[in-house]
C-alpha cells in the first residue's frame, strides 16, 4: 500500500490591504481583497465598484489573469467586498449558504469545502449572512474573516467592529472561533496578523 502524504500547496496572497477611516464627517473604506493560490484559484472579496483595472495588474503580478480565477467568494454583501464579483463570469461564487455556478445553485449549512486545504464557514454578526475562508498553508492556518475583525487593532478590549455589527452577541461567537482555528487572520480591512495563542 502505497500512502504519500499530500503536501500542502495553498499560499495566501494580499493583494489589497484594506482600510476604513473617517474623513471629513464620512467614512471612506474599502476591503482587503486576497488570492488563495491551490488547486484552484481562489478570490476573497473584490473591492468597490471600479477596482477591476487594478484587480487584473495585480493578478497579473501573480501570473494570472481574471480567467484564472476558479472561485470567487464575498465574506457578505456590503458593496466594498462585492463591487468587481460581475468581471468573473467563468467562476463559481461563493456566499453565505450557496454556491452558484451561472444559473446552478448549490446549498451548504454550516462549511462548504472546496478542497483538503480550504473551506468555508459561516461567521455571522457583523451582518447576518457573513462568512469567512480557513486556508491551511504550511505555516499554520490563516483565516480569511472578512469585517469579522475591522483590522488587526479590533479585539475585545477595543471593539473596532461593534458600531458597524448587525448582531454583537453573535459576531463575538464567531470571532471565539476564528480566533480558536487561526494561527494567522486577515481580517476586512487591513494587514494580516498573527494570532496570540
Amino acid at each position: 500500500m502505497n500512502c504519500q502524504r499530500r503536501e500542502i500547496m495553498a499560499e495566501v496572497k494580499i493583494l489589497f490591504e484594506g482600510y476604513s477611516k473617517e474623513e471629513n464627517g464620512k467614512v471612506r473604506a474599502n476591503c482587503t481583497i486576497t488570492l488563495i493560490k491551490s488547486e484552484k484559484n481562489v478570490l476573497v472579496d473584490t473591492g468597490v465598484p471600479g477596482d477591476a483595472e487594478k484587480i487584473i495588474a495585480k493578478l497579473k503580478e501573480e501570473g494570472l489573469t481574471h480567467e484564472d480565477i476558479d472561485i470567487v467568494v464575498y465574506t457578505h454583501g456590503h458593496p466594498d467586498h462585492i463591487g468587481n464579483v460581475g468581471m468573473f463570469p467563468s467562476a463559481k461564487i461563493i456566499s453565505f449558504g450557496d454556491v452558484n455556478y451561472r444559473d446552478e445553485f448549490e446549498f451548504f449549512e454550516y462549511n462548504y469545502k472546496i478542497n483538503d486545504e480550504i473551506e468555508v464557514i459561516k461567521t455571522p454578526g457583523h451582518t447576518a449572512y457573513d462568512i469567512s475562508v480557513i486556508v491551511k498553508i504550511l505555516e499554520g492556518i490563516v483565516v480569511v474573516s472578512g469585517d469579522c475583525f475591522e483590522n488587526e487593532n479590533d479585539n475585545e478590549e477595543t471593539e473596532l467592529s461593534k458600531p458597524w455589527s448587525h448582531d454583537w452577541e453573535s459576531h463575538l461567537k464567531s470571532r471565539k472561533k476564528i480566533l480558536e482555528l487561526a494561527d494567522y487572520i486577515v481580517p476586512g480591512h487591513g494587514k494580516m496578523f498573527k494570532v496570540n495563542k
